[in-house]
């Protein structure tokens, strides 16, 4: 399992269960984000994505433009359990989002794809950055604020 988004039920679940697929632009996915549009679109926000595999991720990209802290959403940054705190780190790599996670966690590079045609204007496709497609995640973007 990718150590992405951290599970959190005090949230409600902003994106369905994703299908078992393996490119986002033929799922619907038609618009490849670039990387004005990611600084744009996903500087500032909270992912909730859904991986085939049952994988929810929820973080918060903080910081702004480029590149940021990663923060795992929690139920509040003072809660004993489950406090909102750094992963990582995320930046724009070319026209992809790369997660360096804290303790050894990883780096991992994505590409993000949006649905145009999609009631929110947020549903968005993260497609791991390899030849043959990868792990795919559905989800949607959503204003949380970052903890210090």
């Amino acid at each position: 399992m990718r150590p992405f988004f951290a599970f959190l039920p005090a949230l409600p679940l902003l994106a369905t269960a994703a299908p078992a697929f393996s490119d986002c632009p033929a799922e619907g996915y038609e618009t490849l984000l670039g990387a004005a549009a990611l600084g744009t679109n996903i500087a500032g926000e909270s992912i909730n994505a859904n991986a085939p595999d049952g994988e929810n991720w929820k973080e918060i990209h903080c910081g702004s433009g480029t590149s940021g802290d990663l923060q795992k959403v929690g139920l509040g940054p003072s809660d004993p359990v489950d406090p909102q705190r750094k992963v990582g780190t995320w930046s724009i790599v070319g026209d992809t989002m790369q997660y360096a996670y804290d303790g050894g966690g990883g780096t991992y590079q994505w590409r993000i794809y949006r649905d145009e045609n999609a009631d929110a204007s947020n549903a968005l496709c993260w497609q791991e950055n390899t030849d043959g497609g990868g792990v795919i995640a559905e989800g949607d973007i959503t204003s949380v604020s970052c903890v210090p």
